[in-house]
This record gives structure tokens, sequence and C-alpha cells, in this order.
């Protein structure tokens, strides 16, 4: 087995690059390490400012010099890459138990990765498990690849992007992470880390309310997704799929998507009945069956997002206000002040039913707007934002219900 078919020449090249940093820490010069190892200063300094790539022998003995050791046995390097493709594989299937089970096995022998040639590989793991399964924020372990991006092998790319993306989707940044996700798909790497990245682009897309865009990459990674079987995964993605292709209209596929994940639902809580029905009804809602609508969101539980909202939103157009305005202010009261989207909105809804105070509901109404990107939804954002302008055009308000309807238009005009 030959030692350099085991690395990629990015990673030996930032292995070369990393040993000025560990000189410089151990108040080792050029020339000293030079000596000591037989190679000249000048190579050294080509090595450690990225113009050569050493073989990985060769930097071993460097590190060896500064009395950092650098496990590079062949067999030992595949064992523990081994252990490492097996937590990305627990990851891709969402196997809870396995992903913490391999972890925590792994942490059990961080010196060995630390001081193999792996130790890039294995702060990016750590970074991925501190992220994506913690939903910590990034560390400065992958901060720092910024600036050696280009060195990175494909599949250290690839999780550097889908980590920097899934920061800014926490963030509410969707455009940051449109781009780091689109990056991706670019990228000649792991098939399975490509479709993972189209499933996290559909997801901005979905959240920055392009339901068309969403709908596009969010079909092709489903496809994919079942390619590379990760059942967990799709169903997650097909759920949301169902609910923008709602959005749009498109009823006759999301019905097709709906029953697909009710057949999955059957052996797999991925997808809950609850998430199922609330889907259901929201169909229905959208084609104007009010009455089925309120009569499936009967038997899902209060705990779902914007349960108050939908229900209240089904009795008003039901003429039921007074169970709307009853529902709305029970959700209010629970909130003890929250100041959440999903609170704020039913605050709005009661003062737009009950006609009360325009200043708090115009109040209302902007801090809203200043956080529409965490509201998930795009039927809840356009209904807001319509409420505002029939507000305003009441009041005759005629600029601002304008500056509204052209905000309505540029957000959603897809």
């Amino acid at each position: 087995m030959k030692t350099n078919t085991l690395y990629h020449r990015g990673i030996l090249k930032m292995l070369g690059i990393r040993l000025k940093e560990k000189r410089l820490e151990r108040g080792f010069s050029i020339r000293g390490v030079a000596q000591a190892s037989k190679i000249a200063h000048s190579m050294i300094s080509d090595i450690e400012n990225g113009r050569v790539i050493a073989h990985v022998r060769t930097l071993a003995d460097l590190y060896g010099q500064l009395g950092v050791e650098l496990l590079i046995d062949p067999y030992i390097v595949t064992e523990l890459k081994s252990r490492m493709d097996d937590f990305y594989e627990a990851l891709f299937q969402l196997d809870d138990n396995q992903i913490h089970h391999i972890f925590a096995d792994i942490t059990k022998e961080a010196d060995r990765f630390a001081h193999s040639v792996l130790a890039i590989d294995y702060e990016v793991l750590q970074a991925v498990y501190r992220v994506a399964v913690e939903n910590g924020p990034l560390p400065e372990t992958l901060e720092r690849l910024t600036k050696h991006y280009r060195h990175l092998n494909p599949a250290l790319k690839q999780h550097y992007n889908l980590l920097n993306g899934y920061e800014c989707l926490r963030r509410h940044d969707y455009e940051s992470a449109v781009k780091f996700y689109t990056r991706n798909l670019a990228i000649q790497g792991e098939h399975k880390l490509h479709a993972v990245s189209m499933a996290y682009l559909a997801e901005a897309h979905s959240r920055n309310h392009q339901p068309h865009k969403m709908i596009h990459y969010g079909t092709m990674a489903s496809k994919a997704l079942a390619s590379h079987t990760m059942r967990k995964r799709k169903l997650a993605l097909d759920r949301l799929l169902a609910r923008n292709l709602i959005d749009v209209g498109h009823f006759d596929d999301a019905e097709t998507v709906l029953r697909h994940l009710e057949l999955s639902a059957r052996r797999d809580d991925i997808v809950t009945a609850d998430e199922l029905a609330y889907l259901h009804a929201y169909l229905r809602y959208r084609l104007g069956e009010t009455g089925e609508a309120l009569d499936i969101l009967n038997t899902v539980t209060e705990t779902m997002p914007y349960y108050h909202f939908f229900k209240a939103l089904l009795y008003d157009l039901s003429e039921r206000k007074d169970e709307a305005e009853t529902l709305l202010a029970k959700k209010i009261a629970e909130s003890d002040g929250n100041d959440d989207v999903d609170t704020m909105i039913c605050r709005l809804f009661l003062m737009r039913l009950r006609h009360e105070n325009s200043e708090n509901f115009e109040k209302t109404l902007k801090m809203l707007i200043d956080r529409r990107q965490e509201i998930p939804i795009r039927e809840i954002l356009r209904t807001v934002i319509l409420w505002g302008v029939e507000h305003y055009e009441a009041r005759e308000m005629s600029r601002e219900g304008l500056t509204l309807a052209k905000f309505y238009i540029q957000e959603l005009s897809e």
C-alpha cells in the first residue's frame, strides 16, 4: 500500500503550511530544523509557504524535529479514516444513537487522530459534530481553514461549505446560505455530500420565500437522497417540498408527495401524524375547502407551529369570529410576554379582528416585516402583508399602503 495514495495533495500542502505554525510555537528556526533534518532551509521555506508539496514521510520527519509526532502508518491511518467514514454515514442516515456512539469512540482516540496525517480531517469532523449535531457555533478551528480553502480536498471543501451554510441558516442569512450550498454543487466530491448540499439549498430557498427555486432543487435533491438510501433526510425534505408545492398552487403534485409521506410515516417517525394532518389541512385551505381544513386541524395538537393563527384564520373565514378571538387571546396569554413571530402574528390578527389601536397594529406590523426571515411559511407572510395593505387603505394612508404593496410584489413575486 502506497502512503501517498491515502492523502490528498491539498492536505499534504496544508500540513506543510502548519509546519510553520508549529515551528514558531516551539521557537525553532528554519536553519535549525534544516540542519537537524538534513533538508535545505530553502526547501523547508517552500514547504511552509505552500510552494512545494512534501512527501508524507518528509513531513513526518520535519514534524519529528519539532518534537511533534505525525502518525503516517498507512494501515493505522486507513483504520482511523474508516471510523470517520462510519460517523459520516450515521450522520447521513440521521441515526442519532450511532452518531453519538461513534463520536464517543473517536473521542477516546482523540490523541491518535490529532497527531495523525488526518489531523485536519479530524478537526472538521469535530466541527461537524459541534455544529450539525449539538447546534453549537462555528469553532475557531474551522474559521482558520478559510484562508486555506483552496488547498482542501473536495470532501473537506463540501463539509466546510455545509457548515458555513448551516450557520447562515441559523442566523436567518439565507442568501449567504444559498451561496455556500451552491458552491458545493460545482465540486466534484462525495456524491452523498452533494445530495445533502442540494437538500439544504432547497431549504434555504424555502426559508427565503422562494418556493419555485425550492421546488426545483428540492425535487432533484429528493431523488438524489433516495438513490443514496438517505431515507430520513428524504422524508424531512419531502415534508418541506409538499408545503412549497401547496404554496404555489401545485396541488396535484403536493397530494402525490403527501401520499408517499403517509406510506413512509407508517414505518418511520421522522414525519409525525400531526405534521401530515397539518399539511393536509393547509392543502384543503388553499383549495378553498375551509370546513374540511378545520375538521382536519381539529385532530392536530396545539403545539404545532402557527396552529393558533391557522385555526383562527379558518374560524374567521367560517364567520366564527368569536371563536377566532378566543383562540388568539389564549395563545397570547400563554406566551407570557414572549415576542416570537408566532405570537406577534396572533397579536396582529387579534387587533385586526377587534379593530384595536391602529398605532399598535402598525408597530407590530413593522416588527414582523423586519423579522420576516423568521416566518418560514410564505402564505403567512403574504397574509400579514396584505392585512397591512388593507389597513393603510382603510385609513387613507396611500403612501404607506403603496410602499407595502410594492414590498409585497418584490418579496413574493414568484
